[in-house]
């Protein structure tokens, strides 16, 4: 697939759109922090922003110690790295202030299981049932089908209320904010984080002329901010067409 893919786009084919977008929805915790957060800022041959994401990839042989880097995951690209230290430091430090500005101060918001009430009733009505069997006041021939609906019932209403009391965790993760939370979360946690507020942040090439062990330019970091659009960057970069770089 991936000759194919190379192939067509050597023709000056384009990405299908909707690939793309579901592309963009799919989240991985992977081991770096801001790995699938970052997208591709090369050119490729169709003339379109590649936008592939890139991925945190160890470092070794003579470029060991340079430390690990991001780098496109695209087999037909591959065109733009960036070393990890120095993105993670400084899209950190933007994130953190970002929610220290947005969220510091914020509480928390509940909103009750509306199907409590009803889940409640129907564990009551089992128990019920239950008992009248032990008590011999009825056959449990005459309530098993009648305690297999109401299990499956019950049932359904709790994964209701475990997929309600997850997203409503996801809700407030950024409510109380504080940058002592920060310190205390696993990866995965800040990588939530980092969903919540950002929807990818493009990382252009190095210009032609600029050497690849030049400082870290955060001008070359172009972040998309959720709350300023919904989707990742699409389209053609109108800028100038740098060349392969890991700086």
């Amino acid at each position: 697939m991936a000759g194919v893919k190379s192939n067509a786009l050597q023709r000056g084919m384009r990405k299908p759109v909707a690939a793309e977008a579901a592309e963009s929805e799919v989240f991985r915790v992977g081991k770096y922090l801001f790995s699938g957060t970052l997208r591709c800022g090369r050119i490729n041959l169709a003339d379109e922003l590649c936008c592939s994401r890139m991925v945190g990839n160890a470092a070794s042989g003579k470029n060991a110690k340079y430390g690990d880097y991001y780098r496109c995951n695209d087999p037909n690209c591959k065109g733009v790295g960036r070393r990890v230290a120095a993105v993670d430091k400084y899209l950190e430090e933007l994130v953190l202030s970002y929610l220290d500005k947005n969220f510091k101060g914020t509480k928390p918001k509940t909103t009750p299981y509306r199907g409590a009430s009803k889940l409640a009733a129907l564990r009551v009505q089992r128990k019920k049932i239950k008992d009248s069997v032990v008590e011999g006041e009825v056959d449990w021939g005459d309530v098993h089908d009648l305690l297999a609906r109401l299990n499956r019932k019950i049932k359904m209403l709790e994964e209701e209320e475990s997929d309600h009391i997850e997203k409503e965790a996801k809700g407030n993760l950024l409510r109380g904010w504080g940058r002592k939370k920060w310190v205390g979360m696993d990866l995965e946690e800040k990588k939530e984080i980092i969903s919540q507020v950002l929807v990818s942040v493009v990382v252009l090439p190095v210009p032609e002329g600029v050497s690849d062990k030049a400082p870290f330019d955060s001008n070359l970091l172009k972040v998309n901010w959720r709350k300023e659009k919904e989707s990742k960057p699409q389209g053609q970069y109108q800028g100038p067409r740098p060349a392969t770089d890991v700086a």
